[in-house]
């Protein structure tokens, strides 16, 4: 994400990769499946025509791909992009997330895909 000036306002690597996503909403039943445009360790970006409220908070188990388990994250919508692709380099419908809880277990998990896939990135 960027800002007016053109500066990046994210804290973190952020991979582009897709991955699923199940989700668990707080104010409801059941359970949601996205898959996520781009991932980093303090957030991702679902992609999705089920947009959510800014704000709205979330359950999330991400599976990652070279990990046998799971990673389970507590997390809420930052940003929402109501908008269709108009161009191919227009971001795709779907919300950006904040992790807000990810635990000690499954943080070295997030971090050894993100450097591996990091690194992979680097040498192309």
């Amino acid at each position: 994400m960027t800002t007016k000036s053109g500066q990046e306002r994210r804290r973190a690597y952020r991979k582009p990769v897709k991955v699923e996503v199940q989700v668990g909403l707080e104010k409801a039943h059941g359970l949601v499946y996205f898959d996520t445009s781009d991932i980093s360790s303090s957030g991702a970006f679902l992609v999705s025509d089920l947009l959510l409220q800014i704000g709205e908070r979330m359950n999330l188990t991400l599976h990652l791909p070279g990990e046998k388990l799971p990673v389970a994250v507590k997390a809420r919508v930052v940003r929402v992009n109501s908008e269709p692709r108009k161009r191919p380099n227009d971001p795709p419908p779907g919300m950006g997330i904040e992790f807000t809880v990810l635990s000690k277990d499954d943080e070295p998990k997030l971090e050894r895909f993100l450097l591996a896939n990091q690194a992979a990135h680097q040498k192309k």
